[in-house]
């Protein structure tokens, strides 16, 4: 992680954690979630190599909170294409088994695009 620092990726998680918990607590009109079917539960993670390190990262992290957590890669540090990735992680939850994804990679821009194509996803 040459780019951002441990400081940075902290943050990042913290606020992509706390999202989910929001999300579940807005589903279920401020009750607690946990007795919620809406609660997300699975969160599909997907990486390219620029992005292996902070996914392996809030992969424990989400893990430690209880979350189901669906990697679809990648799993090494060789260079591989963020799109191919990008299209699994979204496909996860579009096909209801994740409640929500989160997709890692250098740039970000060409993972949102290919989110954006699956039906029903919406992708930033």
């Amino acid at each position: 992680m040459s780019d951002i620092r441990q400081e940075q990726v902290g943050r990042i998680v913290r606020n992509v954690v706390n999202s989910l918990h929001n999300l579940g607590v807005q589903s279920t009109g401020g009750q607690d979630p946990a007795n919620s079917r809406d609660k997300v539960l699975r969160v599909a993670l997907g990486s390219d190599h620029g992005g292996l390190e902070a996914k392996e990262g809030l992969k424990r992290y989400l893990k430690s909170l209880g979350y189901h957590i669906n990697d679809v890669g990648t799993f090494g540090t060789e260079k591989v294409d963020n799109p191919d990735f990008a299209l699994q992680v979204a496909k996860k939850v579009s096909s209801s088994d994740c409640e929500r994804g989160i997709m890692i990679d250098g740039a970000g821009i060409g993972s949102s695009m290919v989110c954006n194509k699956v039906r029903g996803i919406r992708a930033a």
